[in-house]
């Protein structure tokens, strides 16, 4: 009898110190995944560079916010080409150490449901007013405005900060964010992911002698290096200009972007760790969008798009009759922004069959500065009026494929 009741309490003394293992096990593990979560969060978060985006910087007044109390939300996209900390630096021409221009830009519209996107692209070579900007290396020192400039001047003279304020002097859209986006990134991106499919229309790309790309046509997979070839090439495709090369790198960020949100490609835990750290390593904010929520927050935005409904555009120009090798703004450039700053989508596109209004907002430009350092409020909207005629102009929403798809005519004047 004694002994059988000594016998009990081995088992439950047994069972306190498994149960207390456990439980330390189970902080332990909680402490370390915490700790590896602050750690993840301070190295992703560290790799980015800010830059504020004063309020004295706009040129147009914000988005007025609809029914709902939502506003519409306006990123400008900017392709740095510094050779700065850059891997794959043998790829076409860039700025030199220390300096910074960009052979890309995108406006890209979210409208204020975010059920719906424009991509717009600038052109490098766009003749436009460039206001009075800080220089980019020297914040003490003042870049006189201009009447007529280059486009992407704004961006060597001033960085960012000017680029934005000439978007928006130029289009009247208030630009609520900017992103900065190095080389590195079309390459770390592409190989996080697994690579991106473009399709390469006839007759292929042939630039051996500068991107490095040869490429026939049809579907290919890219990832690294040739990822940037291929963003950057000019040369081995139409007439060698940067007009050709925006197509390629509209097609680009459209298959980039249905690879990232595709079902499954940010499930696996590395792997999204993998884009996050692509992304953060290799980009330049305003500090809007400094922290890891705020980007999460934006992504969150972006990923509940339909590539079906993402409308990518160039915004329409005419050459230069003073020079071939620059353009001007075409007929319907307007037409473009007063779409945008109403936040209606582009006309004949799918976001404007399910989510458009009937009416289109009589066309308007923003009002001229008194001079090119004076600041540019765009006007009142008008009262919207029923579409004109249809000019011919190419469209193309993200889940249409740049070999086989036709263009979606939009009424928009100047060049494709």
């Amino acid at each position: 009898m004694c002994t059988s009741r000594r016998a009990h309490p081995k088992p439950r003394s047994r069972r306190r110190t498994i149960l207390k293992v456990t439980a330390w096990t189970l902080s332990v593990l909680v402490l370390l995944a915490a700790g590896t979560a602050a750690y993840l969060y301070q190295s992703l978060m560290g790799h980015i560079a800010t830059i504020s985006l004063p309020a004295s910087v706009h040129k147009a007044p914000p988005a007025k916010p609809d029914a709902q109390g939502h506003t519409p939300l306006n990123i400008l996209l900017l392709g740095s080409q510094t050779r700065d900390g850059q891997h794959g630096v043998n790829l076409g021409n860039a700025s030199k150490l220390g300096t910074d221009i960009s052979d890309t830009t995108m406006l890209v519209h979210i409208d204020a449901q975010r059920r719906w996107a424009v991509v717009a692209s600038i052109p490098r070579d766009l003749m436009a007013p460039r206001p009075q900007c800080q220089s980019r290396t020297d914040p003490k020192v003042t870049v006189p405005g201009s009447d007529q400039a280059m486009f992407d001047e704004a961006m060597n003279l001033g960085g960012p900060l000017c680029a934005v304020a000439t978007v928006e002097q130029l289009t009247g859209l208030r630009i609520d964010h900017f992103v900065e986006i190095t080389f590195n990134a079309f390459q770390d991106l592409t190989t996080a992911v697994g690579g991106v499919t473009v399709c390469v229309p006839p007759p292929g790309i042939n630039d051996p002698n500068y991107s490095g790309l040869v490429l026939g046509p049809g579907l290919h997979t890219i990832q690294g290096a040739q990822a940037l070839e291929f963003v950057r090439d000019r040369h081995g495709i139409g007439t060698g200009t940067d007009l050709g090369r925006i197509q390629m790198q509209q097609a680009f960020v459209s298959s980039l972007f249905a690879k990232v949100t595709s079902n499954g490609t940010l499930d696996d835990p590395v792997t999204l760790y993998q884009v996050a750290k692509a992304v953060t390593s290799n980009i330049t904010v305003d500090t809007g969008l400094d922290s890891l929520p705020a980007l999460v927050g934006l992504a969150q935005d972006v990923r509940g798009l339909h590539s079906h409904h993402i409308q990518f555009v160039t915004a329409p120009y005419e050459f230069d009759p003073a020079d071939v090798n620059r353009v001007i703004p075409g007929q319907g450039f307007d037409q473009l922004w007063t779409d945008l700053r109403h936040d209606q989508p582009l006309p004949g596109s799918p976001a404007a069959a399910d989510f458009g209004t009937s009416a289109r907002p009589v066309s308007t430009s923003p009002a001229a500065p008194a001079s090119p350092s004076a600041s540019a409020s765009p006007p009142a909207p008008a009262t919207p009026a029923t579409p004109g005629p249809s000019i011919s102009a190419e469209s193309r929403s993200g889940d249409q494929n740049i070999c086989s798809d036709l263009p979606t005519p939009v009424p928009y004047g100047g060049q494709p």
